[in-house]
C-alpha cells in the first residue's frame, strides 16, 4: 500500500491486488496507522454498532477492530 499526503490537505492511497485480497479477512492500516481501511458485508450493522459504539463513549480503536472482526466473520459463516 502506498499512502502519501500533500500540502493541499489530500490523502492518498494506492491498493496492491494482494491488499484487496488481504481486505476480505481482517483491517488495513496505512502506514502510519492513522488511517483503517476495510470491507463490510453489511454496511447497515457496521454504521449501526459503529453509532452505538460512539453513543456509549466507547467507539476506541479496539472496539471499532472488534466490530470489523464482526462484520467479516458474519460473511464467513
Amino acid at each position: 500500500m502506498l499512502h502519501l499526503s500533500n500540502a493541499e490537505g489530500y490523502t492518498v492511497l494506492v491498493l496492491s491486488h494482494a491488499d484487496l485480497v488481504r481486505l476480505q479477512d481482517s483491517p488495513l492500516a496505512s502506514a502510519n496507522g492513522k488511517i483503517l481501511l476495510a470491507l463490510s458485508p453489511d454496511l447497515a450493522w457496521t454504521s449501526a454498532a459503529f453509532k452505538e459504539a460512539d453513543a456509549m463513549g466507547q467507539l476506541d480503536t479496539a472496539k471499532i477492530l472488534a466490530i470489523l472482526a464482526t462484520s467479516i466473520a458474519k460473511t464467513q459463516a
